[in-house]
């Protein structure tokens, strides 16, 4: 079988660009397609881990969303210092209650921190909600329009 497409989610974006990588050096004949994230109703990234998560926890899990959201809206508010953005991902997670393991504004094709968030970028967080190790991220361009 030769397939012509792979299809991945967004979730696990590190994944996608290291097999994006591969493939490129490999020539495979392969599109990569990136799909977006699907999200319980209150933003929680979906993943196999949330059922071993309480209600209560879910709740509280959904602080990465939140964070990612208000990074995003100080992008888009013209806030271009890096640190400051992750410093306010990492805030509002352990204000939460969650355990940061990391909060990384990137340059979405190398994974390379960025400084200034002058281009599109990715955030992306991993955080343990009672015990359970949770990712999210979000591909931002300064530019789109809120």
């Amino acid at each position: 079988m030769q397939p012509h497409r792979a299809y991945f989610g967004q979730k696990d974006y590190q994944q996608f660009l290291l097999i994006s990588m591969l493939v490129n050096a490999m020539h495979f004949n392969l599109e990569l397609v990136l799909c977006p994230i699907v999200r319980e109703p209150g933003g929680l990234a979906m993943s196999s881990r949330n059922r071993r998560l309480t209600r209560e926890q879910r709740e509280k899990a959904t602080c990465l969303y939140h964070a990612l959201e208000k990074a995003r809206a100080a992008i888009l508010n013209g806030v271009e210092d890096a640190n400051k953005i992750t410093e306010m991902i990492a805030n509002t997670i352990i204000n939460a209650g969650a355990d940061l393991d990391y909060a990384i504004v990137a340059d979405p094709e190398t994974l390379d921190d960025v400084q200034k968030v002058d281009r599109k970028v990715v955030l992306a967080v991993a955080a343990v909600v009672d015990g359970v190790r949770l990712i999210d991220n979000f591909i931002v361009e300064p530019t789109e329009s809120n």
